[in-house]
């Protein structure tokens, strides 16, 4: 088995690969991931599964609101396997949390939760 990860920063963001023999089997990755201008973070990459990506964002909308913002893609290599897209927002406060999901193969759903503490 053989395993080796080289990183470095590039520009703004930082660049990671990874690789790795385990079985027989090749692996590896290679990302980019930044802050774009201190309102989201991405990251994109290629593994042995296919490329991907995420984006994701918070801000603090309002006295004990918060919004949080989340993408994610993925494409496989070659003609295996659909494209699968999802995202969520969810506004969360001290009481709980209301997210709204989606992805490609599925219909909008709302997630309700709430948060609790136990003191014992």
């Amino acid at each position: 088995e053989y395993e080796a990860a080289y990183s470095r920063a590039i520009g703004d963001g930082q660049a990671d690969l990874k690789i790795s023999l385990k079985k027989g089997d090749v692996g590896y990755n290679a990302s980019y991931s930044q802050n774009v201008n201190g309102l989201a973070d991405l990251l994109v990459g290629l593994d042995e599964n296919g490329a991907y990506s995420t984006l994701s964002a918070s801000k603090h909308v309002a006295e004990g609101l918060d919004a949080h913002y989340e993408a994610r893609a993925r494409a496989t290599l070659g003609s295996e396997g659909r494209p699968s897209m999802s995202h969520a927002l969810t506004l969360s406060n001290k009481l709980g949390y209301a997210q709204l999901l989606h992805g490609l193969d599925e219909k909008p759903r709302l997630k309700l939760g709430y948060e609790f503490s136990v003191h014992a």
